[in-house]
């Protein structure tokens, strides 16, 4: 595996195990703090159901827009965005409570539109990273992807246990702001900065004269299934201008 694991792959192993525990966090987080009656939303089941119908909605649309996000911005800015959208996204769950507060209109447009973003970031960041973890692999793809596999699964095991278990913390502590409720969202926000920043590392290496991202990738393939070299080697290090990555 160490022979297998360049300097690229293993910041993207790293960057996406972040990434799936943060999503799952929310996932664990945002039933919580919408059912909780003292603290939260007070939702009822189909009140929370329907405040996640909006999510389902942006899971089946925004896919079929990606492609073009990808070939105006690249890759790595597509995935930045995604990762931006988290981070406010966060941000914003604890304050549907003042929302509530102002009229229960105010509150649902701001679950839907919190719904919405949820959905657009994660098709966003988990299908760019996952492009830019096949561009880094020089060789053994399927031993490189099964650890990328093992140690995000290892992520989405860690972190409903541990964001509720938080979130059961502050619940009880009752403190004011932001050591309330708003801090299990703040974690993961933060979290999600940093990813942000590190992501700045990383690199989506394009076939020569191709375009960005999805599109460069479809291209590589091409090059590859048409070069000697790349089909001996079995990887894409002869197939891009290692000189010149683009972002």
């Amino acid at each position: 595996l160490a022979a297998a694991m360049n300097a690229r792959a293993t910041l993207t192993v790293r960057v996406q195990v972040v990434l799936h525990f943060v999503v799952n966090g929310m996932q664990e987080l945002f039933p919580l703090y919408a059912a909780n009656a003292q603290h939260g939303l007070g939702l009822s089941p189909a009140q929370l159901g329907s405040s996640l119908a909006p999510l389902g909605l942006s899971l089946l649309v925004w896919p079929l827009m990606l492609s073009a996000a990808d070939r105006r911005f690249g890759t790595v800015s597509v995935f930045r965005a995604g990762v931006f959208l988290f981070v406010i996204v966060q941000a914003l769950i604890p304050e549907m409570k003042a929302l509530q507060r102002v009229s229960d209109g105010a509150l649902w447009a701001g679950l839907v539109a919190v719904s919405l973003l949820r959905g657009i970031a994660g098709v966003t960041s988990f299908t760019a990273i996952s492009v830019i973890m096949n561009n880094c692999i020089r060789a053994d793809a399927g031993l490189v992807n099964g650890y990328a596999a093992s140690m995000t699964a290892l992520a989405r095991a860690v972190a409903p246990t541990l964001m509720g278990a938080v979130f059961a913390l502050f619940a009880r502590l009752a403190l004011p702001w932001p050591l309330d409720l708003h801090m299990p969202f703040y974690m993961l926000s933060l979290l999600s900065a940093v990813t942000l920043i590190f992501s700045h590392r990383l690199h989506a290496p394009r076939a020569k004269g191709a375009g960005h991202g999805l599109t460069a990738e479809r291209e590589l393939d091409g090059q590859q299934r048409q070069s000697p070299a790349c089909e001996s080697a079995g990887r894409h290090a002869e197939c891009y201008d290692e000189a010149n990555p683009t972002t």
